[in-house]
């Protein structure tokens, strides 16, 4: 009886911990929902995501700064204000920025300079040139209040040099920022500087001292899925495939809020060979970023090696119609047609593709064989002397065979 007891009691337990941990994903699809229809302008859309994740009782304060800048951008500016103060109550002067955009928006300057000096006197301090360059806030450049708050040296040294980095970063004066992150380095090691190096030394194509420098970022600061991102990024340069594929099931598995990761997770299944979890991948890519052309060529190149071949067909109609310059998304149409013997909608397909691309070997030999298979024998023993000429040598076999000659 004791034991039934006890076998009771850890089942409720159990099912308590699932039911919780089932809401808190489900708030972080919708939260990730979210952001992506605020990247795509879906304004209505991102609204009804982020109050669906936000739910009831949330004491996430970034979700309200999140909602608070989509009715910022809607216009609605009581709304706004409300969020960002709640924001507020929940973090102290979290949304002091967003509120000083604010009224600087509706030319209240006073309340505008209020909010920007306790931003400030904040740790949420946004770095100078982010709060200088912003177009709303040209407004107050002239405005007295606002000349007197910025006599202040509001950044110390550290801050202002990690400012100047960033700045040299951005504008790809590589070497300038490498020799600040040396000195900044040489008096203490900060997790943000290596980070910085290691971006430093991936745009100059130098991989191993890029990943040595953000393995010792991630040393000093393990939750830092832009850390892991990188790493995996450059193992991908460094050709180091299962240590990408395991670095990328890292952010997968501890930082399920990072969606992108997915398809960075279908590229390296691909490339290990693994299509069926290549094809889970990306299809959670897809529930998101439903605008994305590469992510619809990934998933019917993935369809087509898992031989469904008219739902890779169809993968590839969406990806020709968000981006129809692309030539590799009509070749890999214009294969699923060949395959399913539709041989002059191929032909349409590969001519697309190589009126992109017209050096591309491949493309020619395969359109040889359309052009075969429906009689065309002359244009078929054209394209296959196009694909020798461009390296593809699969087509001496076609010219010896059927062209009556050797290329």
């Amino acid at each position: 009886m004791k034991k039934n007891k006890l076998l009771y009691k850890l089942t409720v337990i159990l099912l308590v911990i699932l039911s919780f941990n089932a809401k808190a994903q489900e708030e972080i699809n919708y939260f990730c929902k979210a952001q992506v229809e605020l990247e795509y302008n879906n304004l209505d859309s991102a609204l009804i995501a982020i109050n669906n994740s936000i739910g009831t009782a949330n004491q996430d304060y970034s979700k309200y700064i999140f909602r608070g800048n989509i009715y910022y951008n809607q216009h609605k500016y009581d709304l706004a204000i409300n969020d960002y103060k709640k924001s507020n109550n929940l973090k102290t002067n979290s949304a002091d920025f967003e509120l000083s955009r604010l009224y600087t928006t509706l030319n209240i300057f006073d309340t505008a300079c209020l909010y920007i000096e306790t931003h400030l006197k904040s740790k949420y301090r946004k770095a100078s040139p982010i709060i200088l360059n912003d177009s709303i806030f040209s407004k107050l450049e002239e405005y007295k209040k606002w000349k007197e708050i910025w006599k202040n040296d509001w950044y110390n040294k550290t801050e202002q040099d990690f400012q100047e980095i960033e700045f040299h970063i951005k504008n790809e004066n590589n070497l300038r920022a490498l020799e600040l992150l040396d000195k900044l380095l040489s008096k203490k090691k900060r997790a943000k500087a290596y980070y910085y190096r290691s971006l430093v030394f991936y745009n100059l194509t130098d991989y191993k001292n890029s990943l040595s420098d953000i393995d010792a970022a991630i040393r000093q600061q393990s939750k830092n899925a832009d850390y892991f991102t990188h790493k995996g990024e450059i193992l991908l340069k460094l050709k180091k495939y299962k240590k990408a594929q395991s670095t990328f099931l890292y952010i997968e598995r501890y930082f399920p809020e990072e969606v992108k990761n997915y398809k960075s997770l279908a590229k390296i299944f691909l490339l290990n060979g693994k299509s069926i979890e290549a094809s889970i991948r990306i299809k959670k890519y897809l529930k998101y970023y439903y605008k994305d052309a590469e992510a619809y060529g990934i998933n019917g190149e993935i369809e087509y090696l898992n031989e469904e071949f008219f739902k890779a067909i169809i993968s590839y109609n969406k990806a020709l119609e968000l981006d129809p310059r692309n030539y590799k998304y009509w070749n890999g149409r214009g294969d699923s047609f060949l395959i399913t013997r539709a041989f002059n909608l191929a032909i349409k397909d590969y001519s697309n593709a190589l009126d992109i691309n017209p050096q591309w070997g491949k493309t020619f030999y395969n359109r040889g064989l359309a052009y075969y298979n429906i009689g065309s024998k002359t244009k078929a023993c054209s394209d296959w002397k196009n694909a020798m000429k461009y390296q593809y040598t699969d087509a001496y076999n076609q010219l010896y065979l059927h062209c009556q000659e050797k290329p």
